[in-house]
């Protein structure tokens, strides 16, 4: 009798992500996991139309992606259903994230929140950034009316950028359609 060849980590991880693709309801024979030398990473594409899976396959396949997976569908209108559906569950599941995180440092209650009303959005940001313990006008900056981002040259530490990611995080700046990310260097100039 033969010995069993030994998986390998790339077979084991394409095992791994096919069963915890069909947790979420989607067939194996749906799926293509390839490793993309260009990202140094694996890729999941799910073959079929995203309407074919309902909301909590989505969110379930979504889930995964919060984890650091690259999924997409093959199919181009199905694949920008999915991107639109897994952005809203991935930002509530980072606000949800975010405020545990302050809640367990005592920094939620006093979180300020926006209110275009009362002020702009170059004020807040001074607030957000008071609360944080940080000088205001020191990391964060207004790139447009509706982008708020890290100042080029805040030269930040990594424990003040986490608070304020996660004060930005916590925050109502979404329900305002304001987003908060970093910008590359060619944007940025």
């Amino acid at each position: 009798m033969a010995p069993e060849k030994e998986a390998t980590g790339e077979e084991n991880f394409r095992a791994r992500m096919l069963l915890e693709l069909a947790a979420c309801g989607v067939a194996s024979n749906d799926v293509t996991v390839q490793y993309e030398d260009e990202l140094q990473d694996f890729s999941i594409k799910i073959q079929g139309a995203a309407p074919k899976f309902d909301e909590g396959q989505l969110a379930c396949v979504a889930q995964l992606e919060w984890g650091g997976l690259i999924i997409s569908f093959e199919d181009g209108e199905a694949d920008a259903k999915f991107r639109s559906f897994a952005q809203s569950v991935l930002r509530a599941r980072a606000r949800d994230d975010a405020i545990a995180w302050l809640t367990e440092r005592n920094l939620l209650e006093a979180l300020p929140l926006f209110d275009p009303a009362t002020g702009d959005l170059a004020s807040y940001a001074n607030r957000l950034e008071e609360h944080c313990g940080l000088a205001p006008g020191s990391i964060l900056e207004v790139y447009s009316p509706n982008l708020l981002t890290i100042r080029r040259d805040a030269g930040l530490r990594a424990d003040a950028l986490r608070l304020m990611s996660h004060a930005v995080a916590a925050c109502n700046l979404s329900d305002h359609g304001i987003k908060f990310g970093f910008l590359g260097s060619d944007a940025a100039q």
